[in-house]
């Protein structure tokens, strides 16, 4: 599924969960504008399950403009999060009073005017592993080298040949296919994000 150029008066432009437990497969998250937070998803007392999707150039006026979590416990694996722009916190994601498990994801590029680009925490212990996020974030396997996109500027997310990103993911809960449904892995390796890299 694709959600693209929504906007919302106040949360979620692209999706708003509140007390619900929704799965996410393979969707993309887009130019998707919230007068407040959550521009690309908000969740709520929420518990989604989010995989191989891709939130970029999603804004919000105030926090959290790719995902925005409020009491929530999402499941984010092999996602990708950039150009997202946030006028407060939380360019790629901001949680509040939330415990997302965040894995294999690749979080580059987004932009939050007051603070925490990638990933905002208020009050908040999430679990990031084996993750790319700019400007670093603290969790087994997460690394903070640019993931070399293939052409980030027209949003093709795909990886790069030699990008750090390619064989460092986990294999625990990860999808046995990408956004594209190519088969993972493809090497030794998980690739973090939600494209598989197939060497061509």
């Amino acid at each position: 599924c694709t959600f693209s150029d929504n906007t919302a008066t106040t949360l979620g432009a692209g999706m708003y969960n509140t007390d619900a437990t929704p799965v996410v497969i393979n969707c993309t998250f887009s130019g998707n504008a919230a007068a407040n937070s959550g521009g690309g998803m908000y969740n709520r007392s929420a518990a989604p399950s989010v995989t191989n999707c891709v939130f970029n150039t999603n804004t919000a006026t105030n926090n959290g403009a790719g995902m925005f979590n409020n009491d929530s416990l999402p499941v984010v694996t092999n996602c990708t999060f950039s150009k997202n722009s946030a006028n407060n916190n939380g360019g790629g994601m901001y949680n509040n009073q939330s415990a997302p498990a965040v894995t294999n994801c690749i979080l580059w590029g987004d932009l939050a005017t007051a603070g925490g680009n990638e990933i905002y925490d208020a009050i908040s212990d999430p679990v990031v592993t084996y993750s790319c996020v700019e400007g670093g974030y603290a969790g087994t396997g997460n690394i903070s080298t640019d993931p070399l996109f293939v052409d980030a500027p027209n949003d093709d997310y795909g990886l790069q040949f030699g990008s750090p990103c390619i064989d460092t993911g986990t294999s625990e809960g990860a999808p046995d296919a990408d956004i594209l449904g190519i088969a993972r892995p493809q090497d030794t390796g998980y690739d973090m994000g939600a494209y598989e890299y197939d060497g061509k």
